[in-house]
């Protein structure tokens, strides 16, 4: 009966709760003090964890004395507070002081997005800087515009609108606003200061491979796979011209920097001209050995630059028709060619993953920047001609100082979905793990990343930080588990060894024969790992896997204490008590499961959710549970009583939870908001809504003035605005 398996899951529960773990060693005192404006607090409960649990509660003198043993952790918690420090770990005789801080009844109308961390998914196609020099604007096949303001090296908004790739982007001479053209066929003229779609020119039946604007900035042209190019007047999305040059998909178009010519190339190696005011074709033409990618004007128009798909780079004149450069250099296609706004250099960017930039007048080459490690899509200078930015297929830009060769920026995040992220002790950094194989540590305040960690050979699914700050903990699905520094040092790996020899050779194939079984118990877990947890004294670090194991592993030591085996189905999350006694886990057979820290078997087994559990969380006095589960319910569960006390269901699934340190608070990431409810009566108190798409993880700060969370290739973090 499962009455009776629940009773006496609870009769050992509660023993194991009241009597804790013997340790040696000496007692020692240990004195609290918790103060509001420097006065004493009363009625703190105190949660202490180390040799034995133990909780109380601060005088009229705001102050506690505990006795213990060995490491304590030790927590403040009263409704409606929060504090500073959230938790300190104390190892010996000493006073510690927390202060804390009212927080009024909160709607979160007043919360708003203090720091975007983020990248491009995927490829960066464009890029292209600002006439001002502030801002420069990137566009990606991840269907994005971002627009970075480069005086603080973030992001200030993203354009969203285009259904398919964007494949290229032209900022107006005004600077006023944005023309991109995606793999849809539209071109979307977009206003820098709001970031709303002005107008859509329609009409294009293919990919749109290149748009620029007329030098008055009153016309488009754009050219297409469809093999034609067409010319805009944009205000009013009205067609003007539509020119079928028959030349293939046509790859770039030009304006002229004087308005009198329109250069065209496609497929068939020339580059064709056309008189803009009636679209008729010019007698002018160069014809050239293979097929041009990119095509650029010098400043005053007195040249073209043409970079063609075999790497070979010329110029020519407008008024002789002569070539005055030309180099092989490049020996892969050229992607993309700009005029320094001087009108004496000329930068080149490859698929060989150089920039080189020349000096055409000089015939001589000035610099090259090859510290990029994949192609070059897009290179784009700054109005004074100081910076040299450029796009790659990896998602990342990068920005040199011309004059001392100095990279001067890097713009990089994850390429990927964010699957995790755990913020540091004191909140000042957070970890963030993605399905681009990469852990990245990140600035909180200023959204400038610390650490690029490649982590695992596979996607890393969940990331884990120290109570101390010091170690990180991840998990991939390489099937490996692994300990870092803060400094991203590899500090430990615990994994399977996939093959016997790697042990004992063929003496353990011989006995595994004979025996017909394995001989050796594996390091690690056999599938991926899908969760990582440290243990609140830091001292043991809790992994679960699609193998269906849950391994605790002592940190100090650097070994495997033991495997919880047995679960029906994979395991996708855990969670330790406050006090670390108890360890909480939900997966793949719908049922919540509570192991002590020492206990083989489970204590007591919650069964409720129609489909696998997807996130617990425990309240921070550890009498509740919450979970949600892919059966798009979140539920409260109450230890005391072992019973589901409270069930929310919703439309969208919910893609995961986490309680506020102040206990009052759930939030839950539900498609492209934060939900955020009170605790435990389930009641919405507000949301906070995603700038960018779904949300997959969401993190209270430890003293809950921020919430961060992670979607594909990016993290936002909200904040109160004031207390």
């Amino acid at each position: 009966m499962f009455w009776k398996k629940t009773f006496s899951g609870f009769f050992v529960f509660f023993l194991v709760f009241l009597i804790g773990s013997c340790a040696s060693g000496e007692t020692y005192s240990l004195e609290v003090r918790v103060l509001e404006n420097g006065e004493p607090l009363e009625e703190v409960i105190v949660n202490v964890a180390g040799d034995k649990y133990f909780q109380g509660k601060t005088g009229e003198d705001g102050s506690l004395e505990i006795e213990g043993q060995g490491t304590m952790v030790i927590r403040p918690f009263r409704e409606g507070y929060v504090f500073s420090p959230a938790r300190l770990s104390v190892t010996g005789e000493e006073k510690i002081e927390f202060s804390g801080k009212k927080i009024a009844p909160n709607d979160f109308s007043d919360w708003t997005v203090s720091n975007m961390i983020s990248s491009h998914f995927g490829v960066v196609n464009a890029l292209d800087w600002s006439p001002c020099g502030r801002y420069l604007a990137t566009a990606g096949r991840d269907h994005l515009i971002l627009l970075w303001d480069m005086d603080k090296k973030e992001e200030k908004r993203a354009f969203l609108g285009h259904e398919q790739g964007i494949n290229t982007l032209k900022w107006s001479p005004c600077g006023g606003y944005l023309a991109s053209g995606a793999a849809d066929g539209e071109i979307i003229v977009w206003e820098k200061a709001t970031g709303n779609k002005v107008e859509r020119l329609v009409g294009h039946g293919d990919w749109i491979s290149s748009v620029d604007w007329s030098p008055e900035g009153e016309r488009i042209v754009s050219g297409s796979w469809d093999r034609t190019i067409r010319v805009w007047a944009w205000e009013g999305a009205r067609e003007i011209h539509r020119i079928e040059p028959e030349q293939g998909w046509i790859r770039s178009v030009a304006w002229s920097p004087g308005g009198n010519y329109l250069a065209g190339t496609g497929d068939d190696g020339t580059i064709s001209f056309w008189d803009p005011a009636t679209g008729t074709r010019l007698e002018k033409e160069y014809s050239v050995e293979d097929r041009v990618n990119s095509l650029a004007w010098s400043p005053e128009g007195e040249f073209l630059a043409m970079g063609l798909v075999n790497g070979y780079l010329a110029v020519k004149s407008m008024e002789t028709d002569e070539k005055v450069f030309s180099s092989r250099e490049h020996n892969r296609a050229i992607r993309d060619l700009e005029w320094c706004p001087g009108g004496k250099k000329l930068a080149s960017a490859g698929e060989d993953w150089v920039i080189h930039v020349w000096n055409p007048e000089k015939g001589v080459k000035e610099a090259s920047f090859s510290d990029i490690f994949n192609w070059v899509t897009g290179v784009s200078w700054s109005p004074d001609g100081r910076f040299l930015a450029g796009g790659c297929r990896g998602n990342v830009i990068h920005g040199w100082e011309l004059e001392s060769r100095e990279k001067v920026f890097g713009i990089e995040g994850h390429d990927g979905r964010v699957y995790s992220l755990a913020w540091s002790p004191y909140g000042e950094e957070i970890a963030s793990s993605s399905e681009d194989r990469f852990i990245r540590i990140w600035d909180a305040e200023e959204g400038r990343q610390l650490q690029s960690i490649y982590a695992h050979g596979d996607t890393v699914h969940s990331v884990d930080w120290t109570g101390d700050g010091e170690l990180i903990g991840s998990g991939g699905f390489d099937n490996q588990v692994k300990i870092w520094t803060a400094d991203g040092e590899e500090k430990v790996v615990f994994k399977e060894p996939r093959d016997p020899t790697e042990r004992f050779g063929l003496f353990t194939q011989l006995i595994e024969f004979i025996l017909g079984e394995d001989w050796y118990s594996l390091e690690g877990h056999e599938d991926w790992v899908l969760d990582v947890e440290f243990s609140p004294d830091d001292g043991y670090l809790s992994t679960a896997g699609w193998d269906g194991n849950i391994i605790i592993w002592d940190v100090q030591e650097e070994e495997k204490i033991r495997s919880v085996t047995g679960n029906p189905e994979w395991v996708r999350t855990l969670a330790w008590s406050p006090t670390g006694e108890f360890l909480a886990a939900g997966g793949g057979d719908a049922v919540i499961r509570i192991w002590g820290k020492d206990s083989g078997d489970p204590l007591i087994e919650l069964q409720g959710h129609k489909d696998s559990v997807r996130e617990v969380s425990w309240s921070r006095c550890g009498d509740y549970l919450v979970s949600t589960g892919f059966d798009q319910t979140t539920r409260i569960w109450d230890l005391s009583e072992g019973e589901e006390i409270g069930k929310i269901s919703t439309v969208k699934l919910i893609n995961a939870i986490d309680l506020s340190p102040c206990g009052r608070y759930l939030a839950q990431a539900k498609g492209e908001k934060i939900e955020i409810l009170d605790f435990p009566g389930l009641d919405f108190l507000g949301k906070l809504e995603s700038p960018r798409g779904n949300l997959e993880e969401v993190r209270w700060a430890p003293e809950g003035k921020k919430i961060a969370a992670g979607g594909i290739a990016f993290v936002v973090i909200w904040e109160k605005k004031s207390y």
